[in-house]
């Protein structure tokens, strides 16, 4: 065999093998385009009607709760503000309130996010202070009805639960 013959099938044999690469990564391509853009449209689709009962019930949560205490650490009530931000309901500090029923203004610090809720449990996290730490305690909440819920945490064996009375 020929000198020339050997180069002229070696670079057949080179270019089939690179076209033969670059379409099959040309189709890989095609395909995650195809799975992107189909993830995409189905973040798009309406709300079915299950989740519009859902939202409305959820903004229901929306206003000034009231929680009693009655620790060694405090003894009287602390109402919350409920607000909306994005997709999760917070709820921050706005008021202390003693045994006597002496109210102080409170610091307006977020102390609870709602992560999920439905017509009758949610999940969030609950900021608690314990020796000037804050710490980040996931938490339940049982839904009672449009004007109370129970918010229930399990933090390294201290648990507890709180009833939440809208004002």
């Amino acid at each position: 065999m020929k000198n020339s013959t050997l180069i002229v099938r070696s670079v057949f044999v080179i270019l089939l093998l690179a076209g033969t690469a670059q379409y099959f990564s040309y189709t890989n391509n095609q395909q995650n385009e195809a799975i992107t853009t189909t993830t995409t449209t189905t973040t798009k689709v309406p709300i079915k009607s299950s989740d519009t009962n859902k939202i409305k019930k959820t903004k229901t949560l929306v206003g000034k709760w009231k929680v009693n205490y009655n620790s060694e650490t405090f003894k009287g009530a602390i109402v919350y503000n409920i607000k909306k931000d994005g997709n999760t309901f917070n709820a921050y500090t706005y008021e202390y309130i003693d045994m006597e029923g002496y109210r102080e203004k409170a610091k307006n610090e977020k102390t609870l996010i709602i992560t999920s809720v439905g017509s009758k449990s949610g999940k969030g996290v609950y900021n608690i202070k314990y020796e000037n730490n804050v710490y980040d305690v996931p938490c339940t909440i049982k839904i009672i009805d449009n004007d109370s819920f129970i918010l229930s945490y399990d933090y390294f064996g201290y648990s507890d639960s709180e009833t939440w009375k809208r004002l």
